[in-house]
């Protein structure tokens, strides 16, 4: 799988960049900045074109989208070639523009670090890409893009695990809605073309988001940023990648990827933003409105709170650039100042207005409104936030100074001092977010759910900028005394030294984490490592991996022998992965809700709490019957192997499936190994017709395979103890 594994990386890093590019270079600019904000524009065009097809009911496979997705990038090429040669997209804008030599190994040297990076952290803890890391939210991501496979329906308004029509009928919850789809739409783009597993896909286009997309956007960034400060441009090729809440922990610790994706895009959208303003390296703001425009719609489509995010990062900026254009007004000295004054309110006004009206619009209710509760003092948050512990990883001490003589830096000059407000904004949040609950926690931190580890990565990325620049105030204090030949030796010899100190100081420092008996020394890497490591014990591997290697030898026995078929499953044993994963049709695929949600459908409540009366129970043969259910799989015949998603295994909602064993009448054995479990629901197929009564009466009057040992495998059953 390996193999496949860099096939699909290298093949995702080309459908990343080949539609967006072709729009970017329409409005000729320099090819650096079209490398660094083409993903952005291709998720956009890719996200747009699967909509346009959903819409007009069009079925669509990977090929069919890249080939539009080019068509619709050449067009807009060509319409802004055409705008730009009649000047209409400004003086920048009539020939390419040129930027120092010095931006191309810029990008290379970000890209590369990048990938080396995600290498050692995401890449090499992986046993095998074809298995999936297990945690809350990456089940559906999986579920949601085998559907857009299946479905050939890849819209981002109909998003679900159920979206074929014999899976319309088995939907426990129907009905499928918006969902930021943009990350499972690239991945079902990789799998496709490439012909990979969904897994193996996953992994590779995160090893790309994370490796080349975000990096590619933080040169970017850092270069708009920093003009004519190359050592805090280049430096961040290495300061970016050290911050553990972003964008490791996304992936290794939560397993938030579409999240991760968004964050990755926004270095782009923010430097698009601020180069339109500032009007930097002769581009001009119609120039980059387009990619601006397709970046935005990225972000939306991913993950929403990567906006917010950038709002956050940006607000300071813009009250700064209003005050700025305040103060070149024809006035004299107080009648300038009292107008900058009010300029500067009148803008932080209308940005909290906005705020406050997003807080209160319908569409975000349910998601200003989560609450995760807190889960430290003030004075305990304010500490993890100054020492950069923000996925409860061990602090980054080091990294964490570099950030405050950055910040130091930052407040000497005009032009920079708001990014250390943007880094008090986002420190704020976090600490309000993880120490606090009530209405304000909500207002500032219910975009992101008010999960720490989202604003998190907030704070982290606000603090990037800020590394930067203190590792190269330090660079500069060390490199300022260099003279004659020596000189530029001394200086690439600092920044080298410079930049392996920063990697090795935050990663292997180590700190104490634990209380108590529990305490013990761990650098962030080893924290980041342990997420993905192999468990040590099988005890340990049933908890983390409630779908490990020995249920997915039996899922491919179960396909083999199932097919299309819907099959009934309890989901916490592991077997809701197996959709997204396997490709098994299975009932139940979704996480939660269960028993608690009034949308569930009568048919899948009866089927869960009175399966195993199937024989004598005309309202479960009926639900059989209208989820079109053929089997019944056991991941866990023994009730094992819930691992950790105990905390949401109610076995009290379950036992119409677990108490169906060898001898309940309705159901026969099929396939078993260890304590796994294939069941043919008997006469099911039979109720699909009108043959109804006849159906009940065979099931009625079989009589059930009884096993004289008790073990209860009739001899046609494959066995393996």
């Amino acid at each position: 799988m390996w193999a496949e594994f860099f096939f699909c990386f290298a093949l995702g890093a080309a459908l990343l960049a080949a539609p967006g590019a072709v729009v970017c270079r329409g409005g000729r600019m320099p090819w650096p900045y079209v490398l660094a904000t083409a993903p952005g524009c291709s998720i956009a065009l890719y996200c747009l074109v699967a909509l346009g097809f959903s819409l007009a009911k069009v079925p669509l496979s990977g090929a069919l989208l890249l080939g539009a997705a080019m068509i619709l990038a050449a067009t807009c090429h060509g319409l802004l070639r055409l705008l730009s040669c009649r000047g209409l997209l400004g003086v920048g804008a009539c020939s390419a523009a040129r930027l120092p030599s010095s931006a191309g190994w810029e990008l290379g040297l970000y890209v590369t670090f990048g990938v080396l990076v995600a290498t050692l952290i995401l890449v090499k803890p992986l046993a095998d890409p074809a298995m999936p890391t297990q945690a809350w939210d990456n089940a559906f991501h999986f579920g949601a893009v085998r559907a857009f496979l299946d479905s050939k329906d890849w819209s981002f308004l109909d998003v679900s695990q159920y979206k074929t029509s014999a899976d319309l009928s088995a939907d426990p919850f129907p009905g499928g809605g918006f969902y930021p789809a943009g990350w499972h739409v690239v991945t079902a783009l990789a799998s496709d073309i490439a012909g990979v597993p969904v897994v193996v896909a996953a992994n590779a286009v995160n090893a790309l988001f994370a490796g080349a997309v975000f990096p590619a956007g933080m040169f970017a960034l850092m270069r708009a940023l920093f003009p004519g400060r190359d050592s805090a441009v280049a430096l961040g090729a290495m300061s970016s990648l050290c911050f553990v809440a972003y964008p490791w922990a996304l992936y290794t610790s939560w397993q938030l990827f579409p999240n991760g994706a968004a964050t990755a895009v926004m270095p782009s959208l923010a430097f698009l933003f601020l180069t339109a303003a500032e009007r930097q390296d002769d581009l001009h703001r119609r120039q980059l409105g387009v990619p601006f425009a397709l970046c935005l719609v990225a972000v939306g489509v991913l993950q929403p709170n990567a906006a917010f995010s950038a709002a956050v990062f940006l607000a300071p900026y813009c009250v700064w650039f209003v005050v700025r254009r305040a103060g070149s007004l024809p006035l004299d000295g107080a009648m300038r100042a009292a107008i900058q004054g009010l300029a500067g309110v009148a803008a932080i006004a209308a940005i909290a207005g906005i705020w406050l009206a997003l807080y209160g619009a319908p569409f975000l209710r349910s998601v200003v409104t989560y609450h995760w509760a807190s889960y430290a003092t003030v004075g305990e948050a304010a500490y993890n936030a100054l020492t950069l512990s923000l996925a409860f990883n061990p602090p980054q001490i080091i990294l964490a100074f570099l950030v405050l003589v950055g910040a130091a830096c930052a407040l000497r000059r005009a032009r920079t001092a708001w990014l250390a407000v943007s880094y008090a904004l986002a420190f704020v949040i976090f600490v309000v977010a993880t120490a606090t609950d009530g209405n304000l926690k909500q207002v500032l931190a219910g975009f992101w759910y008010t999960d720490p580890c989202r604003v998190g990565a907030l704070l982290a990325f606000a603090a990037m900028p800020l590394a930067a620049l203190g590792l190269s105030a330090t660079y500069r204090l060390l490199t300022c005394r260099a003279r004659g030949r020596l000189r530029p030796v001394v200086r690439l010899g600092c920044a080298i030294a410079l930049g392996i100190g920063c990697f090795c100081g935050a990663y292997f420092v180590p700190e104490e984490q634990g209380k108590g008996s529990d305490r013990h020394l761990e650098t962030p890497f080893e924290y980041l490592e342990k997420q993905n490591e192999p468990p040590a014990s099988e005890d340990e591997a049933e908890w983390r991996r409630p779908y490990g290697e020995d249920k997915a030898a039996f899922a491919e026995e179960v396909k083999a022998i199932v097919g299309d078929a819907v099959v009934v499953n309890q989901p916490y044993d592991g077997s809701l992965y197996l959709y997204g994963v396997d490709g098994l049709h299975l009932l139940y695929r979704y996480m939660s809700g269960y028993g608690e949600d009034e949308g569930e459908t009568e048919a899948s409540r009866v089927i869960r709490e009175h399966l195993n009366l199937y024989a004598s129970d005309p309202a479960v043969q009926e639900a059989v019957r209208q989820t079109h259910a053929r089997y019944v799989l056991q991941l866990s015949a023994d009730g094992r192997g819930v691992g950790r998603f105990g905390p949401a295994y109610y076995p009290e909602r379950w036992e119409g499936i677990s108490s169906i064993g060898p001898g309940t009448p309705g159901f026969t054995l099929v396939l078993a190994r260890g304590n796994m479990r294939l069941y043919r629901i008997d006469g099911a197929a039979a109720l699909e017709g009108d043959s109804l009564l006849k159906a009940v009466d065979e099931v009625m009057t079989e009589s059930p395979s009884e096993d004289p040992a008790g073990e209860g495998e009739p001899e046609t059953v494959e066995t393996s103890r």
